[in-house]
């Protein structure tokens, strides 16, 4: 492959972290199961609520989109899911307004940005942080998926997680 996933990974976390109304978000890499219960299992989430605000971002795996007619040049696309978590130990309602704005900061940051890396399109078009990745070739932005999107995962006392899901298009 002509990509590294945790390279990507890491300018995920840059282009996230360098947002100024991140500060004090946990902003990592997931790489175990989060589902309902992760937060909703008292035993998993006295850990999580610890964490929070957060937005957590998983690999999702890679679907092969299209190949030449030998099969050696390959464009996989690769998805993405965020989790993003907010509280509020007063109402319901600002903890869902908090994680509205984490899943807005999510868009304006990683929807409509190419991978930084030394073969650009156009030094025009955003990018996403961190260091520049040698030989690899996106072919698209990062873009939200098409369908179901922003799906709220937990509501409970206080705590909302949503998760959205975005893929990128790459030459393999």
């Amino acid at each position: 492959m002509r990509y590294s996933l945790g390279d990507i990974e890491k300018q995920i976390e840059a282009t996230l972290k360098a947002v100024p109304s991140n500060e004090g978000v946990l902003i990592a890499p997931h790489a175990g199961e989060i589902n309902l219960s992760t937060f909703t299992d008292a035993t998993k989430q006295e850990g999580f609520i610890h964490m929070l605000p957060l937005i957590m971002y998983q690999y999702q795996g890679k679907r092969r989109f299209t190949t030449d007619s030998t099969k050696k040049l390959n464009v996989h696309e690769l998805r993405y899911r965020f989790f993003v978590g907010a509280e509020s130990l007063r109402l319901l309602d600002e903890a869902k307004r908090n994680a509205y704005d984490l899943l807005a900061t999510v868009y304006d940051s990683i929807h409509g940005h190419w991978l930084n890396t030394d073969q650009p399109l156009d030094r025009n078009l955003p990018f996403l942080a961190g260091d520049v990745m040698a030989g690899v070739n996106a072919i698209s932005p990062f873009m939200e998926t098409e369908g179901e999107d922003e799906r709220l995962m937990v509501n409970l006392p206080h705590i909302v997680v949503y998760y959205t899901d975005y893929i990128v298009l790459v030459i393999a």
